[in-house]
C-alpha cells in the first residue's frame, strides 16, 4: 500500500526541497506488514507524517496512538522534521527509509 504526499507542506513556501520515499513497518495486527509513503518532503514534521499514516493504514490509527521508531530512537517530538531525523547529508542519498510503527 502506498500514498504520495506531494501535497504535504514543506518548511519554506516556494523552495523546492528534497523528497524521500518511506517504508513504514509494523509488527502489530491490523496494519499490513509495510506501508509505503512516497515523495515526502524532508521538511515534513513527525506530526504530519503520523497524519499520513492514519490516512493510508487500513486500521486508521490515530496519530496519538502511533509510536514511530527510527534506528532505535522513538520519534516523539511532533515538530521534528524528517531531515532532522535522517540528517542533512544522508537525505541527499536517501531513497527509502524504514520507520517502525507500533
Amino acid at each position: 500500500m502506498s500514498e504520495n504526499v506531494a501535497g504535504v507542506a514543506g518548511s519554506q513556501p516556494g523552495v523546492i526541497e528534497p523528497r524521500i520515499d518511506l517504508r513504514i513497518l509494523s509488527p502489530g495486527s491490523g496494519v499490513p506488514e509495510s506501508i509505503e509513503i512516497r515523495d515526502v518532503p524532508v521538511g515534513t514534521q513527525i506530526a504530519k507524517l503520523k497524519e499520513s499514516i492514519t490516512r493510508v493504514a487500513p486500521s486508521h490509527p490515530s496519530p496519538d496512538t502511533q509510536r514511530l521508531i527510527y534506528q532505535g530512537h522513538v520519534l516523539a517530538e511532533p515538530s521534528t522534521t524528517l531531515q532532522n531525523v535522517f540528517g542533512a547529508d544522508a537525505v541527499r542519498f536517501l531513497v527509502l527509509s524504514f520507520v517502525i510503527l507500533r
